[in-house]
């Protein structure tokens, strides 16, 4: 059994207490298995099988907002991602758009940091451009314009390496992700509960609202897993 199948057979354990929003959201069990208990760098080494890749490649593509999204396990209670940035030759800080998600999720830092910034829906702040993410023929995802909407700043974290924290669904937050490092996260999603997510944007929509989703070659699933698996050994020496 190697460290996917024993996280799919650990996980099985758990299901009773992730097969809701409230019950991902109140479970330290769930936060401490997730952080503390599992061997990130194993299921990462795992990950690197060919088996594994050509699997992961189906379900794996670029993100909008800047990253490499690779799904690990795909089961019915929930979703194992890694999310990748390559900022190595970037000059500029790669910031994400101000979005929610249609599930709650648990994110581990296994390599860099990023800030994270928490928003709320004010009658006061900052404008920004209000979308409805949701899903399209085909595989892809549709951008439907909803009008303006005002945000404030509630809260900003920087998170390194080891910190874990849970999202919820409906919270809005951005991602900012600096130059000159390799930033890698875990994801364990949840369960779908919102057809749609919402996405704020300072300027309106530029190209096609259809947003398709391109699977991943194999080798540049390979690539990245393998950059991920590298970042997390060299900060254990």
């Amino acid at each position: 059994m190697d460290a996917l199948d024993h996280l799919c057979a650990r996980l099985s354990h758990l299901e009773p207490a992730i097969d809701s929003p409230a019950k991902w959201a109140g479970s330290s069990t769930v936060k401490e298995f997730f952080r503390k208990e599992l061997d990130h760098k194993a299921i990462l080494m795992d990950s690197i099988s060919p088996a594994r890749i050509q699997e992961s490649a189906k379900a794996s593509y670029w993100h909008d907002n800047g990253f490499v999204k690779i799904v690990l396990l795909n089961t019915q209670y929930y979703k194992l991602r890694l999310h990748i940035w390559d900022c190595r030759h970037h000059v500029h800080p790669m910031i994400s758009n101000v979005h929610s998600h249609r599930w709650p999720f648990y994110s581990v830092m296994l390599s860099g940091c990023y800030v994270h910034e928490l928003f709320d829906a004010a009658a006061e702040g900052a404008a920004y451009f209000n979308y409805d993410y949701e899903h399209a023929e085909g595989g892809a995802y549709e951008l439907i314009e909803k009008g303006k909407i005002h945000l404030n700043r509630t809260a900003d974290h920087i998170f390194q390496r080891g910190e874990c924290y849970f999202q919820g669904c409906e919270q809005l937050h951005r991602v900012t992700a600096f130059p000159g490092q390799v930033v890698v996260s875990m994801i364990l999603q949840g369960k779908a509960i919102r057809k749609r997510s919402t996405v704020c944007t300072r300027a309106p929509w530029k190209g096609d609202t259809v947003r398709p989703q391109t699977a991943l070659q194999d080798k540049v699933v390979a690539e990245h897993v393998g950059l991920a698996l590298d970042r997390m050994m060299q900060a254990s020496t």
